[in-house]
């Protein structure tokens, strides 16, 4: 079964709807490297998956130019964190407003908590 079937057949089976398109994850990606300064970690939950993938750092070219449509969510860490030693507490800088006004730029839906901004790839009839 080719790779275009299985994805037509899962996400409809889930009665999934599409959020994001390879378009917006193309400007999501853009975006999210525009700054040296700051490369989040992030947490994915694939489509075929049951669970996410633990929070890292990520190939945003995979995003740009990969398959997309295989990302059910994304969560992005607004943190950046530093390790200064163990006895201190690592260095953090805050990047909240700059992933705001990014994704409201581009007109990217996204929830906000706690510092983490989840963008969702589809909807889905039950709560997850």
């Amino acid at each position: 079964m080719k790779k275009t079937d299985f994805l037509t057949k899962l996400i409809f089976s889930r009665q999934l709807v599409s959020v994001m398109n390879r378009t917006k994850w193309k400007e999501l990606a853009d975006e999210m490297t525009s700054n040296q300064d700051f490369n989040p970690k992030v947490r994915i939950k694939y489509l075929e998956d049951e669970l996410p993938l633990g929070f890292s750092h990520l190939d945003w070219e995979w995003v740009k130019f990969g398959d997309s449509r295989v990302i059910e969510w994304m969560e992005i860490d607004s943190v950046k964190r530093e390790y200064v030693g163990r006895l201190i507490d690592d260095k953090e800088k805050d990047y909240s407003e700059w992933i705001r006004k990014r994704l409201k730029a581009n007109s990217i839906p996204f929830d906000e908590s706690d510092g983490i901004f989840r963008i969702l790839g589809y909807l889905s009839p039950t709560k997850e």
